[in-house]
């Protein structure tokens, strides 16, 4: 494998996104990594493409060196470099890369006895034709905002009350 056949695979894992209904500047966002990656692979002679490549790529465009591919992180400039590189290498892999899927599993934060409450909403959201990258943001935003009441030691909330 070279850099004509990391191009290719670059070039197939954009063509899924896309299918996928990904917005075209997600797509192009994506483009630019993977094209910077293509330059790294092709400007290091390399013949393969594993796990320690992707790594030193990622170290090479945000100055963090992670210990494992799909270690957890904060850091923005990292999970922006890091999930197109995940994706390239499970199609380098040979796998059909899982656009739809995070590359580090989300816990749930929402509180159980509110999701009822929060599926419902996400379903009404769908059920609008919004984007399901558009949910997935909701889906964040509404598990946290229905999750504060456990952080800050509340039971209940009080909505329409005075203090």
């Amino acid at each position: 494998m070279g850099p004509a056949d990391v191009r290719g695979a670059a070039d197939r894992l954009l063509a899924m996104l896309r299918e996928a209904g990904r917005a075209e500047a997600t797509v192009r966002g994506y483009e630019v990594v993977l094209d910077r990656f293509v330059v790294f692979v092709a400007g290091r002679g390399l013949s393969t493409v594993g796990e320690r490549v992707c790594i030193d790529f990622v170290e090479n465009q945000t100055g963090v060196r992670l210990g494992w591919l799909r270690e957890p992180v904060n850091d923005r400039d990292v999970k922006a470099v890091r999930r197109p590189v995940v994706l390239l290498a499970d199609v380098l892999a040979g796998r059909r890369a899982d656009v739809g899927r995070p590359v580090i599993a989300a816990k749930d934060g929402c509180p159980v006895r509110f999701r009822p409450l929060r599926d419902e909403y996400l379903a009404s959201c769908r059920a609008r034709g919004n984007a399901e990258a558009t949910v997935v943001s909701k889906d964040k935003a509404a598990s946290r905002f229905l999750g504060y009441p456990e952080v800050a030691g509340k039971e209940r909330l009080l909505i329409g009350r005075d203090p």
